[in-house]
């Protein structure tokens, strides 16, 4: 649909909330984007609200300094991005596919990323074992402490990216604890 391009010039036909998500979102210093990961890539929510930004961009082509075309921006001022995800895998390449996307998506959309938080086995966070308790509390204490790093400077640093990216547990003790877990939710 490019009504909003052709019948209402940046304005979404569809009468719902989007229009003030918009709003929001395009008046933000910077814009965070969380999603777990659906089967490689983000979820069909977040696609959804992806693509109902399409009222932000207007009909004309411009060509990006890569040489690739793109829509040109509605509005003169755009919210620097940060994408939060997690997943239920162990291993870190499982966010290949939203590293690419969010490259993409900021390139369409003209958006300065700072910061991206990807957190593998992401049900570790709600886990209630007494021996992953410090662990967990430990990866949140720097979880506020990347927000904070946002919030202050508007962009999360290289060194707290990495700290962010340390597996919380081995490969081995991750995949013990989710069989045990599976073991027992199928029990019942």
């Amino acid at each position: 649909c490019v009504a909003c391009w052709v019948k209402t010039p940046g304005k979404c036909v569809q009468k719902d909330d989007m229009e003030e998500l918009i709003e929001k979102f395009m008046g933000s210093d910077v814009s965070v984007l969380a999603t777990p990961i659906h089967i490689d890539n983000v979820s069909g929510i977040m696609k959804n609200f992806i693509d109902r930004l399409f009222p932000t961009r207007m009909p004309y082509f411009e060509v990006h300094s890569d040489g690739e075309t793109r829509h040109l921006n509605r509005y003169d001022q755009q919210p620097k991005i940060m994408m939060i995800s997690s997943c239920g895998y162990p291993e870190q390449s499982q966010f290949q596919v939203i590293r690419l996307w969010l490259k993409r998506f900021s390139r369409n959309f003209d958006m300065e990323i700072v910061g991206e938080i990807y957190r593998s086995w992401g049900w570790l966070l709600k886990a209630e074992d007494d021996e992953l308790k410090p662990k967990i509390k430990a990866y949140k204490d720097l979880l506020r402490k990347a927000g904070q790093e946002v919030a202050r400077n508007q962009r999360l640093s290289q060194e707290t990216t990495a700290e962010l990216e340390t597996p919380i547990l081995s490969k081995e003790m991750h995949i013990e604890i989710s069989n045990k877990r599976w073991e027992k939710a199928l029990s019942h």
